[in-house]
């Protein structure tokens, strides 16, 4: 399928010259490239972004397109924007899907992996989850497949990783959880946990 062939890869930074910490804002910009593996022309229709911060507070965001375009990408290009966002606590994260149309007029949806928006260094970012919300979050993970983090641990570590934590992410989302029952956010919830897992787990237990 062509949407398999779709790679979004993110890349949060935190803006700390437009942060203002005393008044709870916290700026990020995010630079998503979109590389279409496929042989086929493909083109961004929409977009859909689901933010959340770290009080389990969120909000949605739906558009035409991206930065005012409706890039038409072509096959073995890639398209690259940047765009931003604010939260009122230092730490979050983000996740969505774009509508996409082949050559054929075809709509297919290809999801955008969850990535967390964290000021850089800054080991409090876990502390300050909502305690009820990373609980729901471990306990979604868990009763979903404990074997997730061995997969996703084999997959990303050693001197020859064969996938980054994106791609990994992006697996556990678009395949390894396609038969269960859970809905998109929660899949991307659980894939997060597993980053989470994987990296920080004096934190989480």
């Amino acid at each position: 399928m062509i949407k398999k062939k779709i790679l979004i890869l993110v890349e949060p930074i935190y803006l700390e010259d437009h942060s203002d910490p005393a008044e709870n804002t916290y700026l990020w910009a995010y630079k998503v490239k979109i590389k279409n593996n496929s042989k086929e022309k493909v083109k961004l229709v929409s977009r859909h972004w689901k933010i959340f911060d770290s009080n389990g507070n969120h909000k949605e965001v739906k558009g035409k397109g991206v930065v005012g375009e409706q890039p038409i990408i072509q096959p073995g290009d890639e398209f690259e924007y940047t765009s931003g966002t604010p939260l009122k606590t230092s730490s979050g994260m983000m996740h969505g899907s774009y509508q996409m149309q082949d050559f054929k007029g075809r709509m297919f949806e290809v999801m955008i992996p969850p990535f967390s928006l964290d000021i850089p260094d800054n080991e409090k970012k876990l502390k300050e989850f909502n305690p009820k919300a990373l609980a729901a979050a471990q306990l979604l993970f868990k009763a979903y497949n404990s074997s997730v983090q061995d997969w996703f641990n084999s997959v990303t570590q050693g001197p020859n990783p064969k996938m980054t934590k994106a791609e990994a992410i992006s697996y556990i989302i678009r395949d390894k959880q396609k038969n269960t029952n859970f809905n998109k956010g929660e899949r991307a919830l659980a894939a997060l946990t597993a980053v989470y897992l994987n990296s920080t787990p004096k934190i989480l237990f």
